[in-house]
Order: structure tokens, then sequence, then C-alpha cells
């Protein structure tokens, strides 16, 4: 492992994310490397420091009482449809629920609705029951290749939009084809990478205005990135850890 790969693993190690394989990889480095071991003592100080002088403020009452409202709302709304396709209702009693809640109180005109069309599917359900079916022999690929410039040309005329392709093979995400998808009723292009044994489905539509922050949800191991970016909603769906699809959102918007 190299130092430059210690980096996004030391604040996950901090919040006790890694599993147990990449945690056993960075203890190893961190032994061998006194620059990176130094690196992680001094994130564990400005942690304590923050905790011990950060001001705490409690939200009121009111504000408190309406976003568990609006949570239990969105969780009746989308427990039916979201079970009907085979996600679990754990996915909308989770973190993901809340997740998407608050995308929804403190930003729905920014980006993409976070709440379908179809009946109040949930659009993360929605995205993860998509990269679920596209496991399936047969379904995951339309157009096989690992060339930037073979996957983008293969969607013209297939999806009525020119979306961004772009080659991540040289930060370990192997572009490895493409397909034509639809979820909650528009279709979308989706963009497949490899990383290790992992696949990651970058779903791709458009959108009307950039959301600057990322949208993060979890379902039954499946884990989600939702971002706004250059006219585009983008949808990262993967059982990749967390800590290395924030790398491949963070490699890709870099790119």
């Amino acid at each position: 492992m190299a130092c430059e790969d210690v980096a996004p693993l030391l604040d996950a190690s901090l919040d006790g994310e890694l599993d147990a394989a990449h945690a056993l990889e960075l203890e190893r480095h961190l032994a061998a490397c006194p620059a990176c071991a130094s690196e992680l003592a001094r994130l564990r100080a400005l942690r304590a420091a923050i905790r011990g002088r950060a001001t705490r403020h409690r939200l009121p009452p009111a504000a408190h009482a309406a976003v568990r409202r609006r949570l239990r709302e969105t969780v009746r709304a989308g427990a039916p449809a979201a079970a009907a396709g085979g996600i679990s209702r754990r996915v909308l009693g989770s973190g993901m629920a809340a997740s998407l809640l608050l995308g929804l109180v403190l930003g729905s005109r920014f980006g993409p609705r976070l709440v379908g069309a179809n009946g109040g599917q949930d659009l993360a359900a929605a995205l993860v029951a998509a990269h679920i079916r596209s496991l399936e022999p047969g379904h995951g690929i339309d157009v096989p290749s690992s060339d930037q410039h073979t996957v983008k040309p293969w969607f013209d005329g297939r999806v009525a939009f020119s979306p961004p392709v772009k080659d991540l093979s040289e930060a370990g995400f192997a572009l490895i084809g493409g397909r034509r998808d639809y979820v909650d009723h528009h279709e979308a292009a989706v963009l497949v990478y490899r990383r290790r044994e992992h696949r990651i489905d970058l779903f791709v539509w458009p959108a009307a205005g950039d959301r600057p922050a990322l949208l993060a949800a979890t379902s039954d191991g499946y884990h989600l990135r939702l971002w706004t970016e250059g006219g585009f909603a983008l949808a990262a769906v993967s059982n990749l850890n967390p800590v290395e699809l924030d790398e491949f959102v963070r490699r890709w918007r870099a790119a």
C-alpha cells in the first residue's frame, strides 16, 4: 500500500468504518511508515481538540418535530413500492431515508427529485434495484469495452443525451462498458466500472441545476452516492466499501 492510498483510509479508520481487510492492511503500513503514523496521530489530536472545544447546538423542538414528521411520511409513501420491487423495508427506515430526507428538506430545487414519480417510489431504492437487476447474467453490459471512445459513441441514438464518459483506469477503477437503463420512468446511461471483484454502476441522466454536496445512502450492503454537475444527475451504486466508493466519486469528478 502506497502512502497516497493511505490518506483516504485514515479518516475512515478514526470513525471505525474500515472493513477487517483494509484495517489490517492499514495497520501494517502504519507500522512501517512513520510519516503516515504521524499523520494519523495528528488527526486523532485534531479530533480530540474539536470535541473538547466545539459548541453544540440543539435543534429547536419545532424543527425536530417537522423533520420526524417528514421522515415518517417518506417511509409510509415509499415502503409499499420498495417492497414490491424487492428492496428491504430497512432501506426506508434506516440512514438512507434520513439522508434523502435531508436532501428534500434542504435543497430540492438544486437537483433531481429524490422521491420518484411512481406512487412515491424512492429514487435511491430504484437505483439500487436497477443495480441489483443488472448483476443477473446477461443484464449488466450492452457495450463491453475499456475504451471511453467506444463506450461514449455507443449511446448516440440510444439515449436522448450525450453522457460524459471518463477513463479512471490509472486510479484503479477500470471502465468495462456501458448500458442503457430506466430509473424512475426516465432513461439513463450507465457506465460500468470495476474495482477488483466489485462492480460500480454510474447512472447518468439530465438534471436541471447542480447540487454541490453529495447525498450518501446504504441499503443491505449496497452503497450509493448521488450528486449533480454539468447539467447531469449522477448516481454511483456498488457493494464496494464506502471509503473506496468515495474515492471513485472524487476521482471521477476531478477527471
